[in-house]
């Protein structure tokens, strides 16, 4: 609120703001707190825009509220105006004024400890002063209420019911997680909440003390008139004053036993009621009875008391017991309601926390209630401590269910699955926790305990026993669900396709849908509906379950007679995790026979082709034969790791009588293993044989003068069988390792001699027989060249790469000289001498006879043309000869001449 303005600033706001109206330039969060104002004080928009142009200082306060960093709250009272009485009327205390009847409502703003409430207050409020205002961001920020006074009955409850129900539900839920630090956000956990609580409470009990009201209503007017014994006495000497006390005394005595029997009368529990009910429970009965003690000290009360007894009235005994009775039920409900109010400040916990940190106040909520049972004159019975224990118990599931549902506004089907199930698993986990809190404080001993702390754990827990069981049910129900969807998500496995599998999958949606459209409480225990529900799910998904088993016993059965059952063992084994299936241990037992029909298949094959081995290409016959043989022993080994692997087939005795037949399998092919190399050994040829065919010469000469490869095919044969006996990681002699890393030369250099007589023979033969003498010179020197080859260069030798690049060398350029005089002869000779062979010295009549005179003088005129040609291509003819010598002539060898 702003500074006390004078008249004329009053007067000059009140113009200003009058303009802003009548311009539409009100402020929008003016505007819309204005209209809250007047729905909820029901007044007029013209009369709130009076009342607001008559004191333009609370547009100022709405302005400071919301524009300032410094104000949080604003409070409008709607009330009658108080009217100060006369001076002659005010006694001798002048703060006592009197409200006039007929004092019109205004609306003013105030700060709520001056001036009394008696009308309508009308509260705003800033949730943080430290964030800014606007228009989208107003109505997160502000909240805005009313108090209503003008029913004094409801003064309480309506201060409770607002914050009970909105309040500490705003400030205890989820949605101020990110309002604020963790500090802070603790603090009002632990502080501010328990304190609001702890206040409600007070309410809820003042408010029902203040509607029931005093219990002695009525008082005998003649009560507040005598004063002593002698106006006791004068008073009982009219005749029937006795008897009128009399009636008033036995009315009062009614009304207190009517009060006092409820002590001794079991209250009827139900699951609504918590531990604060109980605590509540006490301290209203402590009120009552503390009221009803200050009604029986009261002056007319004692006066009743003492003209009957004056009168020797014999109810006056009963009376006594009576007022007896009700201090004895006074210290009782005070006793009880002062060590209750010890267990106050843990019990909210219970009522604020999540389960999953509830372990720790309720074992500190139990120690309290042990200390409670043994020290407390009164609260120490099985029947009040056990009762007390039920209704922690009922309020630790209430606990649990609205941190399920999220305090209301969710459901176990609109959550994620994998949170619902967490928040199931808590509260699981909590009823475990809790009976184990118990036990722990009932076996603790704390000095001289002169009462066991002992009571029915199926009386306390039973409740909270079949709620977990229900909460089990849920858990099973949702695995159920999972289960099956992970099933047609993955198309069991992939095993089946999914038209198989569609009629399935919709008779499984229809029945999920099924349980979702329930409107019942799933989380009451107490519903047999779901139970029922829950049991027809569970025949479906039963009935459903043999069929997909049928489906894929008849899919897959041919399959587990065949090697490639390991394929989908695996599947079928990780499936059964999720789906019961039937007959693994006989398909197990299939597999085992179908490998032990294998190596009786394999151990055969190997008997019938043991002469005549099949050899894999590029493969020499030793090393060809122990592969063989190896890929045999390989091929069952294979078998025999994948049923290592399962420790299913490793369990079962028909295992081991596996592994012996496998075994004596491979010795029997490792023998022929062995054997095959002890043969080898033995045609292993020895040094000095390999060095002489290492000596050979590279060339030879066969019997028609013709130079071929002289590679010896055994020593090949041998450079083969090492390369892949070595392959095979058999053992071999030093010389045979030695050939192995040589192997890359002797290849090499045997390709590049092939290369060379390829193109040795190539020019040979590119010479054209009526060149031969001509060219000789050339093949004469390449013959001389390659006469090294024949008798001094073998396969060792040092210069044989240089060898064979001068051969080489010498035959390309030959091959060019030859090309070069072949592209002459075909195109410049051989063309021409065809050419020539076609020119006409004739012709003759085609369509009418000639005359002899006509056929001779053509004939000579053709004659002569075809002379003239001849003679063109003879020269022709004559060039290239000579151009073809000239080449030949340019780079003869030597000095050989033709």
């Amino acid at each position: 609120m702003g500074p006390k303005l004078t008249e004329e600033e009053i007067q000059k706001k009140r113009e200003e703001a009058e303009r802003k109206a009548r311009r539409g330039e009100i402020d929008p969060m003016h505007e819309f707190s204005f209209q809250v104002i007047a729905q909820l004080s029901g007044l007029m928009r013209h009369t709130l825009m009076d009342f607001m142009f008559s004191d333009p200082t609370m547009l100022d306060d709405l302005d400071f509220l919301y524009k300032s960093d410094m104000a949080r709250k604003l409070l409008f009272f709607y009330q009658q105006e108080i009217i100060e009485p006369p001076v002659s009327k005010r006694g001798l205390d002048s703060r006592h004024r009197e409200q006039d009847k007929g004092g019109r409502y205004i609306l003013s703003v105030e700060n709520g400890t001056e001036k009394a409430l008696n009308g309508l207050c009308i509260y705003i409020l800033r949730n943080s002063s430290k964030r800014s205002l606007g228009e989208e961001t107003f109505q997160r920020e502000v909240m805005l209420g009313s108090v209503d006074a003008r029913k004094p009955d409801s003064l309480l409850w309506n201060i409770e019911r607002i914050v009970s129900n909105i309040f500490i539900p705003i400030l205890n839920s989820c949605n101020t997680a990110d309002k604020g630090s963790q500090q802070l956000r603790d603090k009002v956990k632990g502080e501010l909440l328990p304190c609001l609580r702890s206040f409600t409470s007070s309410l809820r009990v003042a408010e029902t003390v203040w509607m029931e009201g005093t219990f002695l209503k009525d008082y005998p007017p003649e009560a507040y008139t005598i004063k002593n014994a002698d106006d006791a006495r004068a008073f009982l000497e009219v005749e029937g004053n006795m008897q009128r006390f009399e009636s008033y005394l036995k009315t009062w005595m009614k009304k207190i036993q009517e009060l006092l029997f409820e002590s001794e009368q079991l209250r009827m529990e139900t699951d609504d009621l918590g531990p604060q009910d109980e605590i509540e429970f006490w301290k209203i009965r402590m009120c009552r009875l503390t009221l009803l003690m200050d009604q029986l000290s009261s002056r007319p009360t004692k006066m009743v008391a003492v003209t009957l007894r004056a009168g020797h009235c014999k109810l006056m005994k009963l009376w006594q017991q009576c007022n007896v009775q009700v201090i004895k039920y006074h210290v009782e409900a005070r006793d009880n309601a002062k060590f209750l109010g010890a267990i106050e400040k843990s019990s909210h916990s219970i009522y604020l926390l999540d389960p999953y940190k509830m372990q720790v106040p309720l074992m500190r909520l139990l120690h309290i209630i042990k200390m409670i049972f043994n020290v407390s004159s009164f609260y120490n019975t099985s029947e009040r401590v056990a009762s007390l224990l039920v209704k922690i118990t009922n309020q630790v599931i209430r606990s649990c269910k609205k941190f399920i549902t999220e305090n209301g506004s969710a459901t176990i089907w609109n959550q994620p699955r994998h949170i619902i199930e967490a928040k199931l698993t808590q509260c699981i986990k909590l009823n475990k926790n809790y009976r184990e809190a118990y036990i722990k404080v009932k076996s603790r001993k704390i000095g001289n305990e002169p009462r066991e702390f002992s009571f029915s754990e199926k009386y306390i827990f039973g409740r909270f026993d079949s709620f977990c069981n229900r909460l089990n049910n849920l858990l099973d129900m949702f695995s159920t669900i999972n289960k099956f969807n992970k099933l047609f998500r993955t198309r069991m496995e992939a095993l089946l396709s999914e038209e198989a599998l569609g009629e399935d999958a919709k008779k499984f949606d229809a029945s999920v849908k099924m349980l979702t459209l329930r409107e019942y409480d799933y989380l009451d225990f107490r519903n047999m509906l779901y139970d029922k529900d829950y049991g027809d799910f569970l025949n479906r998904m039963e009935d459903m379950t043999e069929r997909l088993q049928s489906k894929l016993e008849s899919a897959y059965d041919d399959i587990w007679d065949t090697p490639h059952a390991f394929q989908y063992l695996n599947r079928f084994e990780k499936l059964s995790q999720d789906l019961p299936l039937e007959g693994m241990e006989e398909k197990y037992h299939r597999m085992i026979n179908t490998f032990r029909k294998e190596m009786e298949r394999v151990l055969l094959c190997f008997r019938k082709q043991t002469a005549n081995p099949p050899l894999v290409r590029n493969f020499p016959a030793a090393s060809g034969k122990i592969y063989w043989v190896r890929s045999m022993v390989e091929h069952l080994r294979l078998f025999i790791l994948k049923f290592e692997e399962m420790d299913n087939f490793r369990r079962m005795p028909e295992y081991n009588k596996l592994v012996k037949q496998f075994n004596d399998t491979g010795v029997t092919l490792m023998k022929y293993e062995l054997k095959v190399q002890t043969a080898w050994n033995a045609r292993n040829p020895s040094i000095r044989k390999i060095e002489s065919k290492m000596a050979l010469p590279i060339l030879r000469e066969d019997n028609n003068g013709d130079i071929k490869l002289n590679f010896d095919d055994d020593f090949y044969s041998l450079l083969k069988e090492t390369e892949k006996l070595m392959k095979l990681d058999i053992p071999l002699p030093s010389i045979n390792q030695l050939l192995v890393r040589k192997k890359n030369h002797f290849y090499d250099y045997r390709s590049s001699v092939q290369v060379l007589l390829r193109l040795y023979e190539k020019a040979t033969s590119s010479v054209v027989q009526e060149w031969k003498k001509l060219f000789s010179p050339y093949l004469i020197s390449i013959r001389a060249g390659l006469q090294a080859g024949l008798e001094s260069i073998n396969w060792v030798s040092k210069d044989g790469e240089a060898f064979t690049k001068k051969c080489t060398a010498e035959i390309l350029k030959f091959q060019d000289l030859i090309d070069r005089a072949n592209d002459i002869y075909n195109n410049r000779i051989n063309i021409i001498l065809e050419s020539m062979d076609n020119t006409e010295l004739y012709e003759l009549p085609k369509r009418e006879a000639w005359t002899f005179q006509r056929f001779l003088a053509t004939v000579k005129s053709k004659c002569k043309d075809g002379t003239t040609i001849l003679e063109q291509k003879s020269l022709m003819v004559e060039e290239a000869v000579e151009d073809i010598i000239t080449l030949a002539l340019e780079s003869v060898p030597g000095e050989t001449m033709i």
